[in-house]
């Protein structure tokens, strides 16, 4: 089903409620460990507009502010390199950045 018709046949379901999960079903993870994420079990992260899955993604929605003024302190911040994500990412849905790798 294309994007745009998907939409239309579900218009209830936000993009910005599902883009993460799809955007992580592409890179394989299995349809239960999305599960688990939705559902809040391995999200280390319990703040609204945030996904922190350890080892693999720190997902970001901001809604205001700069994001490359954000993205720049969350590549820093101790507490997300512990868990030793692969990807670091924030978006306004308008944008979408990862930090460039040192």
């Amino acid at each position: 089903m294309r994007f745009s018709n998907f939409y239309k046949a579900y218009p209830t379901i936000s993009i910005k409620k599902i883009f993460i999960y799809d955007f992580l079903s592409s890179f394989g993870l299995s349809k239960t460990t999305i599960a688990r994420l939705k559902k809040g079990d391995y999200n280390l992260s319990k703040t609204e507009g945030e996904l922190f899955y350890k080892g693999k993604i720190f997902f970001k929605v901001l809604t205001e502010g700069n994001l490359l003024d954000t993205i720049d302190e969350l590549s820093k911040d101790d507490k997300i390199l512990r868990q030793k994500p692969r990807f670091i990412v924030v978006t306004d849905f308008n944008n979408f950045l990862q930090p460039t790798p040192s």
